[in-house]
């Protein structure tokens, strides 16, 4: 499918004036390529000139590209190309009309049109939350393009007791008059995940969860995607992506594991350990949903994990 849109990676820098995001800023082109089904969806290219196997960075629920902006640049460093796209209802890409149409089966079909759109055969993963479990699909749909795979804190199942809180706040509209209040709101959410987090981390977390509209600080993000965990979820057992998971066996895997988790249960990384002892498995420890990558324990697990692909 033909990318209708690249822009110049010399674009005016962001408001907020982050000194590290404007450096990020230099290194991607924006692009956007539409799917199968006429949406506009947006997308981030790192060293598209880059030979070998690139690197797909995918987003957790409410989140965006902007989530890799720290690590997306590192990968680029170790001379990897790196694609990091808005999946569809987030960031800059469109949002979707039909709500049952956030699922991550059609994350995938996204996925697949993307890389059909930059020529792409083969891609190594780094999946978090969600993303992740875009990866278990991708690897149930179409196994062969997979080269290598990253979960970030999730598995085949998720814990219920996460899956709670997701819905308790999940596609809430909130409006905030000020960053600094968003900042607040933010850190209520979440502070149970990183209680060792400081302020720069908050407010860069803020900043990649929220954008300014009209006046007002709002969720990045489109509200509908919690059509999914309101009707579908509640009503029967988490999804169970063991086949995907299995699937994967002849790729290297890494599975990275915040200690704090309460989507990834000890129980199922077990189960996943077992099933898969050649996978490598790291626990970050004083984080819950998600680790970050960039604590020393996931750079060092990815690093490791890129020495593994061809």
């Amino acid at each position: 499918m033909k990318i209708d849109l690249d822009m110049p990676s010399d674009r005016q820098p962001p408001k907020d004036g982050d000194a590290a995001q404007n450096r990020g800023a230099k290194l991607f082109h924006e692009k956007r390529y539409v799917s199968h089904d006429g949406l506009s969806l947006y997308y981030r290219d790192y060293g598209e000139t880059l030979a070998g196997t690139p690197i797909l960075c995918l987003h957790g629920l409410t989140r965006n590209s902007k989530d890799f902006e720290q690590l997306a640049p590192i990968l680029l460093e170790m001379g990897r190309r790196v694609l990091v796209p808005d999946v569809r209802g987030r960031g800059q890409s469109d949002y979707d009309s039909r709500p049952e149409n956030y699922h991550t089966s059609i994350y995938a079909e996204d996925v697949l049109e993307l890389l059909e759109a930059e020529g792409i055969d083969k891609v190594a993963v780094i999946g978090t939350s969600m993303g992740g479990m875009v990866a278990l699909s991708l690897a149930l749909m179409q196994p062969e393009i997979l080269a290598a795979v990253v979960l970030n804190d999730v598995g085949p199942e998720i814990d219920p007791v996460g899956l709670a809180h997701i819905i308790s706040y999940v596609g809430q509209v909130v409006s905030f008059s000020s960053w600094e209040d968003a900042e607040n709101a933010c850190r209520f959410i979440a502070s149970a995940a990183y209680p060792t987090l400081d302020d720069e981390g908050w407010r860069l977390m803020t900043r990649r969860l929220f954008k300014e509209q009209d006046g007002n600080i709002i969720g990045d993000y489109d509200p509908a995607i919690s059509e999914l965990f309101r009707t579908v979820l509640p009503s029967g057992p988490a999804p169970q992506l063991w086949e995907g998971f299995d699937r994967m066996r002849a790729i290297p895997v890494l599975t990275i594991r915040g200690a704090l988790s309460n989507i990834l249960s000890t129980v199922t990384y077990e189960e996943m350990c077992f099933r898969m002892p050649e996978m490598t498995a790291i626990e970050v420890p004083n984080v819950g949903h998600v680790p970050l990558l960039t604590e020393p324990e996931s750079l060092k697990g990815i690093k490791d994990w890129l020495g593994k692909i061809s």
